[in-house]
């Protein structure tokens, strides 16, 4: 039997504060400690955690509110709480998410070997500069120094719009 899907907000924040607690009610939420490669029962917060994490940095904490109205939205935005808010809605939205999280990680083996085939390159570069002469050498650095840069370029577009994305689709302003 599947279960019904009900909407959630994830709230990432610093260090918690209680006046969650008074917002949401004590019995609407609940509080987890963000940990390295922690495995989490709601994998949403895998997801999120990991992917705040790339475009954020670290936060201490997730407050997850499984029970809410647009007021008490509108009192967590004029509490001005320090928390990064992220709404699932509907399934569908959960589904996205999910897709997002592979596309991410695919992005970041991409990444890995990136840096990988970049480290290699280098050392190939500097083993072969008593090998080749200088007008050689010098176009393999060149040749180097544009790979490394289209790299950087590609990784700082693709996160540029999966932020961007990210926040249109997840992301409580």
């Amino acid at each position: 039997m599947k279960q019904e899907f009900k909407p959630k907000l994830y709230l990432f924040g610093p260090e918690y504060n209680p006046a969650v607690e008074r917002i949401f009610g004590i019995e609407n939420i609940e509080m987890m400690k963000l940990m390295p490669l922690a495995k989490y029962p709601d994998n949403n917060v895998e997801y999120l955690a990991d992917l705040a994490r790339y475009l954020y940095g670290w936060y201490d904490h997730v407050v997850i509110v499984s029970s809410y109205e647009i007021k008490h939205l509108t009192m967590l935005r004029l509490s001005a709480l320090n928390y990064l808010v992220y709404e699932l809605k509907t399934e569908e939205q959960q589904e996205t998410l999910e897709e997002w999280y592979e596309d991410y990680e695919t992005f970041l083996g991409w990444l890995d070997s990136a840096n990988d085939f970049v480290s290699a390159q280098e050392t190939l570069l500097s083993n072969s500069e008593s090998m080749f002469d200088e007008d050689f050498h010098e176009a393999l650095n060149n040749t180097n120094l544009n790979l490394v840069d289209m790299k950087d370029h590609f990784e700082e577009v693709y996160r540029d719009g999966f932020k961007i994305a990210f926040e249109n689709k997840f992301q409580v302003a």
